[in-house]
């Protein structure tokens, strides 16, 4: 399938396509990169597509399904993250030193992330959204966020490595 035969099948088969992911996914499906997702994952098996097993529109809402149901189990798998605007009040305010010791555990974390991982910290407390990050990286909200749980899986072991420690 050439890339304009691609076109005139796929063309006006959107609202179609995004209403079986809003159906599945629910309503905070982000519908742009559903229909993204959709339209690599089609183009990329379109040599599996034979109009001899059935029509295109019914191959690629079988596309949609599974990305729906993909996109379901991933959310579901995922722990909550952990709400950066806690890393701004990472000591105990009642203690004198309380601001010292929040700005040291910041600059402990901060030493050990990446530079993408930096930015993602940083624009996440300034306020920025998962996709505002990810094109500051160069990538899509699905990287940003992803990003975003390898800072919470270094945040949990430097609070494991304290506990550990204050247990000594």
């Amino acid at each position: 399938m050439t890339h304009a035969e691609f076109e005139g099948h796929i063309r006006g088969l959107r609202p179609r396509i995004v209403a079986i992911g809003r159906r599945i996914a629910g309503t905070g499906l982000d519908v742009d990169d559903f229909w993204q997702d959709v339209c690599i994952l089609a183009w990329v098996a379109r040599d599996r597509f034979s109009e001899n097993k059935g029509p295109f529109v019914a191959w690629l809402q079988v596309i949609a399904r599974h990305r729906a149901i993909d996109i379901v189990r991933r959310t579901h798998r995922r722990p909550a993250p952990v709400p950066l605007e806690s890393l701004s009040e990472m000591a105990d305010t009642s203690s004198p030193c309380a601001g010292a010791l929040a700005r040291d555990r910041k600059r402990c974390l901060m030493a050990r992330l990446n530079e993408k991982q930096r930015i993602l910290l940083e624009g996440r407390l300034a306020g920025h959204t998962f996709v505002e990050i990810g094109a500051a990286i160069g990538h899509g909200k699905g990287h940003a966020v992803k990003i975003l749980y390898q800072v919470q899986a270094i945040w949990e072991q430097m609070e494991q490595e304290d506990w550990a420690e204050s247990k000594r």
